[in-house]
């Protein structure tokens, strides 16, 4: 304890030496310390052991508030930068914030390279091989993917901004891992199994039911799917409005006819049911009738489904987005109309979405390759 070099006792906390201690510490790392040293006095008050308990002055502060104040620490610019550089980051993350909806996958792991950064003596604009490489040599894969993400948008808005002499963010390329798992493809018929598992006479079970129908129909993601509203489906038409995107791309995704059935279900016997004041325009609804969120549809769908016992198999939302795709790619579908529907920027996100089986590459070569045609029978036959 800090009472030692003052000659005090375990159980003496004059303000006097407590304001002296904390002095040279940040906001965060003060508030965490007078949190608990706030818990550890109460606690010698309740026993009668406190000497002078003198409490510092700190409200009650939830242990999940410290955390949250925590991590806001670590989106906010480096304080060891000069403010010609927090000015930098601060419109990097402005930027930022336009473009991508989690924008704190991206700024957290920077944060703590620039520390690293720091400790070693580097500017803001010094990325040496060397700390990249021992850097990067500490994480594991997936954080490892996070930071060589984040540091290549940082790279590339540092270029284009004229602070950087060379564009490092092609160079990180040899640091990204090119496959982290293999992925699970859907067939048709294991995605028919999922779509068969809600009971179509309960409420919550026909919402299911059309969810899946209309994500398995358009590849939209998770967090598009939530954020529907009455006003963006056009059943008449068989498309829906997608207006809140991952890259603030709007687009037009059409329905297929189960789609569309199940949705007229949906909105004629269990929205109803579902609505509530909280309701609004939200198209899809929780329980308590308001907006389904993110984390009830990812609790309740494997709580309720136990999709490992009924189709034998882990089930994802996102495992939908990948089997439309494969599926319309591998009835013929042309790469470009997937890439739409989808709403990717690159067309190169597009093929990593998307899988060709060995034995559909195969017969597309038998048929099209020009050496698969007649004459090679004519000369040397079937056999």
């Amino acid at each position: 304890m800090f009472q030692s070099w003052r000659g005090l006792g375990w159980n003496e906390f004059p303000r006097a030496v407590v304001d002296e201690y904390l002095a040279g510490f940040s906001r965060w790392q003060r508030t965490l310390t007078l949190w608990g040293l706030t818990r550890w006095l109460d606690f010698l008050k309740r026993t009668g052991q406190a000497v002078e308990p003198e409490e510092p002055n700190l409200p009650g502060t939830p242990v999940h508030r410290l955390r949250r104040m925590k991590h806001r620490l670590d989106l906010e610019a480096p304080t060891w930068w000069p403010e010609t550089a927090q000015q930098r980051y601060r419109e990097y993350r402005a930027r930022l914030r336009q473009r991508a909806k989690n924008c704190k996958s991206y700024l957290r792991p920077l944060y703590h390279f620039f520390r690293e950064q720091r400790r070693q003596g580097l500017s803001f604009r010094d990325f040496p091989s060397s700390l990249l490489a021992d850097y990067l040599a500490t994480l594991t894969p997936r954080p490892r993917l996070l930071l060589i993400n984040a540091l290549s948008s940082w790279f590339r808005f540092l270029y284009r901004r004229k602070e950087l002499l060379l564009p490092l963010h092609e160079e990180l390329a040899p640091y990204r891992p090119t496959v982290l798992h293999r992925r699970l493809i859907l067939s048709h018929g294991q995605v028919l199994q999922v779509l068969a598992q809600p009971d179509l006479s309960d409420a919550q079970g026909l919402r299911d039911r059309a969810f899946l129908e209309v994500a398995y129909a358009t590849g939209l993601r998770l967090s598009e799917l939530l954020a529907l509203d009455l006003a963006d489906l056009d059943l008449g038409g068989g498309l829906v409005k997608v207006r809140k995107s991952k890259n603030d791309r709007q687009r037009n995704a059409p329905l297929t006819n189960w789609a569309r059935h199940f949705l007229h279900r949906y909105l004629e016997e269990a929205r109803i049911q579902l609505t509530s004041p909280l309701s609004l325009n939200a198209l899809w609804l929780n329980a308590r009738g308001g907006r389904w969120r993110r984390y009830q549809v990812i609790l309740r769908l494997p709580k309720v489904y136990r999709w490992r016992e009924t189709v034998g198999f882990r089930f994802t939302m996102h495992l939908l987005r990948h089997a439309c795709a494969t599926h319309l790619l591998s009835s013929g579908a042309p790469l470009r109309h997937v890439q739409e529907l989808l709403g990717h920027s690159d067309l190169g996100s597009t093929q990593i979405y998307t899988h060709i089986t060995p034995v559909a590459l195969r017969e597309q070569h038998r048929r099209c390759h020009p050496r698969f045609q007649a004459p090679f029978h004519q000369v040397f036959g079937d056999g």
